[in-house]
């Protein structure tokens, strides 16, 4: 199918290509949402579900999964024309991607968020794809992953023609928005020889283990069900939880309102996207992520959901442990660590045999990351090294 090749060309937007004449200066958009929108035509600039401005939805939904808000923003324009149209109809910023996602502007962002996270695999095969007029159209994986997250999410409700007329639209989107780019992450081993995270919480603290980082595979904040089993940093499979994407940590004492520090320095930013969170940018290409908070600190008093970062140093406070979001039973925190825009365990990998997680796409091959000096704390010790036996 000559023209399906030129379209699975088209999505490859890993590739370099010039924009069109005429097209749009590229923002940092990873930086700030709202000032992209203020300089298009459409709605979005001043457009509010409940108490969140677009932008806040949009780079709130972004951070938590891990993903660039661009793919996003090409969507709205590729299927409702959001960012071109100053009076769009009320049904398209109601259900901006399809009546078959949730009602209101903010759910269906999450929902599309969520899919394309589900579209990057893992894939035992080629995933094929369904139209309304009973036909079908096989994948291949030899493309971006992006592009199968995007074609895979553009199928339902459509018929083939007009899938395929979506998916030419969000190439072209993309092209003229974007520069047909997505941001580059520092694809680089981390210079530091030794971990570099500190504990969350202060020393002393009492502390439970509760659920471990799933390295066969951590898809579980796309929405899918888990492989049907786990395997933590020592490869043991009697460990919570299937899918899991971080750690999660309980604090007996006082499961809500323990104080939750920074592991290490950063630009912090506060988020309420499916529960209060922090999320902490180092300069070493490493993202930390503290989610489930019940409180924050009064640092980010005005700064929450707005996108803009402040300097954290380790130790400084965040805010407090909590159940907020959607936690069902233990208050607790968890904690995620994220390298070149992948998941990484911050416990590395001490199982049989290579890591299996960077089979996934969105994973990559972890090191240990805990500071030495915590060594003998906790369970902050390599396996491969004695614990101290103190003095």
């Amino acid at each position: 199918m000559p023209k399906l090749t030129q379209l699975l060309m088209l999505l490859a937007f890993l590739i370099m290509v010039a924009a069109p004449p005429g097209a749009r200066a590229q923002l940092s958009v990873e930086q700030d949402v709202q000032a992209f929108l203020d300089q298009l035509p459409g709605p979005l600039k001043s457009y509010r579900d409940g108490d969140s401005t677009a932008a806040q939805i949009i780079n709130g939904t972004a951070a938590y999964y891990g993903s660039s808000p661009r793919v996003l923003l090409a969507l709205l324009e590729a299927t409702s024309y959001l960012l071109s149209d100053p009076n769009p109809a009320p049904e398209h910023l109601r259900q901006p991607f399809s009546p078959l996602g949730p009602d209101g502007f903010s759910d269906q962002i999450d929902w599309a968020a969520r899919e394309l996270r589900a579209g990057l695999g893992p894939y035992e095969r080629p995933p094929t794809l369904s139209f309304t007029d009973g036909t079908t159209i096989t994948l291949t994986l030899a493309q971006a992953p992006e592009g199968v997250a995007v074609q895979r999410f553009l199928a339902p409700g459509r018929t083939q023609s007009e899938w395929r007329m979506a998916v030419d639209r969000f190439g072209a989107v993309f092209v003229a928005y974007f520069n047909n780019e997505l941001p580059q992450f520092e694809s680089i081993q981390p210079a530091v020889t030794t971990g570099f995270l500190r504990r969350p919480w202060a020393v002393g603290t009492r502390v439970t283990h509760l659920a471990y980082f799933d390295h066969a595979y951590p898809t579980v904040d796309s929405g899918r069900a888990g492989n049907g089993y786990v395997l933590d940093y020592r490869g043991r499979g009697s460990v919570q939880y299937d899918g899991h994407d971080g750690h999660d940590y309980v604090f007996p004492n006082k499961p809500i309102g323990t104080f939750i520090y920074a592991a290490a320095d950063g630009i912090a930013y506060a988020s309420t996207h499916r529960g209060n969170g922090i999320w902490i940018q180092h300069s070493n290409g490493y993202v930390t992520v503290y989610w489930h908070l019940d409180k924050f600190a009064k640092k980010f008093r005005g700064l929450v959901n707005t996108g803009q970062g402040i300097p954290i140093r380790a130790g400084d406070l965040l805010g407090s442990s909590g159940k907020s979001g959607f936690v069902q039973g233990t208050p607790h925190l968890h904690f995620e660590v994220r390298h070149n825009g992948k998941q990484v365990d911050p416990y590395g990998w001490y199982g049989t045999g290579p890591d299996p997680c960077p089979a996934y796409v969105a994973c990559e091959a972890s090191r240990w990351l805990w500071a030495p000096e915590l060594i003998g704390e906790f369970d902050f010790t390599p396996p491969n090294i004695r614990a101290r036996q103190g003095p």
